[in-house]
């Protein structure tokens, strides 16, 4: 019995050995997984989040570059726009008088009327209306003659020196249909320094 025991203490010794042995690398090996697990939480993890920002970035950054063209143009297409409503704007500005010469524009309404073939039978104005922007005043005009004579005359009046709107247009039937009864108002408009003049003149 003290020799059997004998043999069989080194074999559970043995056995002892491995299971710790066992332990020991199950230890080291939970201590290189924490390791690891620390260093990607402090380290990598961060970086390949930096990395995606970066990488995100210069996306934006190329694709602004590729569009720096487009922009450029699209600017030199706005400023040229901006430029053709200034000149535009100018233009309208110096067709709106400052003072209110209604009788000027009947005059050239009405020889205007002679050069078109049309016949001009009335051609009176009201008195002007003031507005914090401007003033307005209104000619009515009483007229006949072909359509085609109607239409040249209305679009001569479009071109004339001072800026002028038909507000009312009513083109009456007629046996005729070489003449036909025409019957406009046309608005006038005038620049508000004008009140102020006028507002300076009637203080005492």
């Amino acid at each position: 019995m003290t020799s059997a025991k004998a043999i069989l203490a080194p074999t559970l010794s043995l056995q002892r050995l491995h299971g710790q042995v066992w332990l020991i690398h199950a230890f080291g090996g939970g201590l290189v997984a924490v390791a690891a697990a620390t260093a990607y939480l402090g380290y990598l993890s961060p970086q390949a989040h930096e990395i995606d920002v970066r990488q995100h970035r210069m996306a934006q950054l190329e694709a602004l570059m590729a569009s720096r063209e487009q922009i450029a143009e699209e600017h030199t297409r706005l400023e040229d726009r901006l430029g053709a409503l200034k000149k535009q704007a100018a233009t309208i500005a110096r067709r709106i008088p400052l003072e209110s010469p209604t009788q000027e524009f009947i005059e050239r309404a009405t020889q205007l009327a002679a050069l078109h073939d049309v016949k001009m039978e009335l051609c009176s104005a009201s008195a002007p209306h003031s507005y914090p922007t401007h003033s307005q005043a209104e000619v009515t005009c009483r007229f006949s003659g072909s359509f085609a004579s109607i239409c040249r005359y209305l679009a001569a009046i479009d071109q004339l020196s001072q800026v002028s709107r038909v507000s009312r247009l009513e083109i009456s039937s007629s046996q005729d249909s070489r003449s036909y009864p025409v019957q406009a108002v046309f608005q006038l408009y005038y620049r508000a320094e004008l009140h102020d003049t006028e507002g300076k003149r009637g203080n005492p």
